[in-house]
């Protein structure tokens, strides 16, 4: 079986178009980015997360999300 160079093309492209919404789907809503900034800088606290989940309902899951205050002078952090 002979493929065409233009075959080729087309399936190199269409497998390069359907790439991109799989790793849309790897940032952080909007929403959840802002409210993570605002933690920043009214709390002065370094938010971290395992990973955010958006499911088919709009409902948004942070997994594993700690917030670690900086350390006083001589207190505990």
């Amino acid at each position: 079986m002979k493929i065409s160079p233009r075959s080729f093309v087309y399936v190199c492209l269409l497998t390069t178009a359907l790439s991109v919404p799989a790793m849309a789907q790897d940032q952080v809503p909007p929403v959840v980015a802002l409210i993570l900034k605002n933690w920043e800088q009214q709390m002065k606290l370094k938010p971290a997360y395992e990973s955010v989940e958006t499911d088919a309902a709009g409902t948004v899951t942070i997994t594993n999300l700690t917030a670690s205050f900086p350390a006083a002078s001589d207190g505990p952090s």
